[in-house]
């Protein structure tokens, strides 16, 4: 029976240690919206600018949450920066603060290849569409650009680190939703 108690005594602080040491895995159950999971497994997290942004998912105030995305944004790893910008901007667009807003997908932009899966001249049909790909499993973003004094309503997601890897991401979305895509860079 003690054999037993240390085993588990010693087995559960080494997957503690593991977890505290290592973002990675919250990146993934982040990625794929497993929020409830992700929100164990943050307090284990060693401290570093992941553990702070992940917190911040969780906590209700969104003004609260969108001034820890600023303090830990320009001091963001590469990996993390995208995820920061993407918060950031969508804080911003809610509010109504467009300008601003696209600084951050300028930034975002920068730091991976996009994917335009829809662009549209009614907001109404870029919602519906940013919410079938969500229904499916997409967390895309929108962003609004002015061509010819008519405003389109894009709906983008993130690529992948190379141009390769992002058109075989692109062509999966399209071959499952039926879309036709743009790769940005």
């Amino acid at each position: 029976m003690w054999g037993l108690a240390i085993k588990y005594l010693i087995f559960i602080p080494i997957i503690l240690i593991s977890l505290a040491q290592d973002a990675a895995p919250l990146y993934e159950l982040y990625a794929n919206r497993k929020m409830e999971e992700l929100k164990k497994r943050v307090p284990y997290l060693s401290e570093s600018e992941e553990k702070t942004f992940f917190e911040a998912l969780f906590i209700n105030d969104a003004d609260s949450s969108a001034e820890i995305y600023k303090e830990i944004y320009d001091g963001a790893s590469k990996r993390l920066k995208p995820l920061v910008a993407r918060k950031l901007y969508e804080y911003y667009y809610a509010r109504g603060f467009y300008i601003t807003a696209e600084r951050y997908v300028t930034s975002y932009e920068e730091s991976a290849y996009i994917i335009q899966l829809g662009a549209f001249l009614s907001e109404e049909n870029a919602k519906e569409l940013k919410s079938r790909l969500y229904d499916g499993g997409l967390k895309t973003f929108m962003v609004t650009k002015e061509i010819n004094e008519k405003t389109f309503y894009c709906i983008q997601i993130q690529g992948k680190e190379t141009l390769e890897a992002t058109n075989v991401f692109a062509d999966q979305i399209g071959k499952k939703f039926n879309l036709k895509y743009r790769v940005i860079k």
